[in-house]
């Protein structure tokens, strides 16, 4: 009889035991599930980041209002089709509270043969035409022929009507008035070559 109770009392201790081992795996799966955090782990924190980087790359390179300054000097309209030839500054003057500056530039002349390749083609017609933007004026036109060599340094406009069949290199220098300057109560000025490529069939 003392057995018995004995094997019983065993028997609930055991029980018992196996009942309170259950509560703590229990307990123990249910602190192991994620938890929610207001805090972002370190992968979506360099995602948002690089997300960021992008956007304000972008917004970098986005202008804040229209630049009226880079508008083409000239526009050349030939066989019913309208370019903007390759501009390039040889001069600037300016006058500031110290006195005047002015620069000179390279000059589109003495590396010709290497830019020609970025010249757009014209094909000279009857309607050919050449039209100035904003405050520009011309200065002088130079001719030179598929060798890169030296026609005319101060021909006009209309001598292009008198060019026989073949493809010319055409430099149109033209001086553009800029912005005006308290100071020397002046505007400020720059000089420009405007170049393409001209065939005459």
């Amino acid at each position: 009889m003392r057995s018995k109770g004995l094997l019983v009392c065993t028997c609930l201790l055991f029980t018992l035991f196996i009942l309170i081992s259950c509560g703590k795996s229990s307990d123990v799966g249910a602190s192991s599930e994620p938890v929610t955090s207001n805090k972002p782990d370190e992968a979506s924190t360099e995602q948002n980041t690089e997300q960021t980087n992008k956007q304000d790359n972008v917004m970098s390179t986005l202008p804040s209002d229209i630049d009226t300054e880079s508008s083409p000097l000239i526009f050349i309209t030939s066989n019913g089709e309208t370019y903007a030839p390759l501009e390039n500054i040889i001069w600037s003057e300016e006058r500031t509270e110290e006195g005047g500056i002015s620069v000179d530039y390279l000059s589109l002349i003495d590396t010709l043969p290497t830019v020609a390749h970025k010249l757009s083609t014209v094909v000279y017609s009857d309607d050919f035409t050449v039209d100035f933007g904003e405050n520009v004026s011309f200065q002088r036109l130079t001719i030179f022929n598929d060798s890169f060599e030296l026609i005319d340094k101060d021909a006009s406009l209309s001598d292009l009507e008198e060019l026989t069949e073949g493809t010319y290199y055409i430099i149109i220098a033209v001086k553009k008035k800029g912005r005006f300057i308290n100071e020397g109560n002046e505007h400020a000025v720059s000089g420009y070559e405007c170049a393409f490529s001209l065939v005459v069939k």
